[in-house]
């Protein structure tokens, strides 16, 4: 599956979350199968591991890439980059601590993602199938999640970052002739901006 970053700018809410049918066959018949399975993405780099309290990574606070995934309880708070005063020097957005550490969550949640989906291409039975399709499921509830503290807890670098997102969405792109699957669009509206890319599903 193939990945393409992008910064959008989402004024209304998505109502569309993908999830795959329910069985093998239904999949089959949704996803066109025969896409290529390469994996182009952003690769995850956190020398450091997870941040296992908040605030902790320096590098942030220095206006450098995060050296371990951000806690999901840190602050991720930042100004919204359509304000005229960061358009006109945008590298002070870029550089603020809150912006690099949603930089660094998003391209760990795409990182997940795509290995969720890549977990399709793998299947060789019913079996195999609910596996997968569960852990995908898992994954957006926890994204669904905004107050992971109260019931499915915070656990850096896996889950609970449902607690910064505004909204997410999981949209489908469909191919002309049959009409199945080709890949996913994956949006997710922090506050103020938002994040998406295109997934190419196997």
């Amino acid at each position: 599956m193939q990945v393409k970053d992008s910064i959008g700018s989402f004024h209304e809410v998505p109502d569309y979350i993908w999830v795959p049918k329910p069985t093998l066959a239904g999949f089959k018949a949704e996803v066109l199968t025969s896409a290529p399975t390469t994996v182009k993405r952003p690769t995850p780099n956190f020398p450091n591991g997870d941040e296992q309290s908040p605030n902790t990574d320096p590098e942030p606070i220095q206006g450098k890439a995060c050296k371990q995934v951000p806690h999901p309880q840190s602050d991720f708070s930042h100004v919204d980059p359509n304000d005229p005063y960061f358009v006109a020097n945008p590298a002070v957005y870029k550089n603020s601590p809150g912006y690099r550490r949603l930089e660094a969550v998003y391209t760990q949640l795409l990182d997940k993602l795509a290995r969720l989906l890549d977990e399709f291409s793998k299947i060789s039975g019913q079996s195999d199938f609910d596996i997968a399709r569960d852990n995908y499921i898992k994954f957006v509830e926890d994204l669904d999640d905004h107050e992971p503290e109260k019931g499915r807890g915070v656990f850096p670098g896996k889950q609970g970052y449902g607690k910064v997102i505004k909204w997410f969405s999981i949209q489908p792109t469909k191919a002309a002739a049959s009409l199945q699957i080709t890949a996913l669009t994956f949006v997710v509206k922090w506050n103020p901006h938002s994040s998406s890319s295109a997934i190419k599903v196997p």
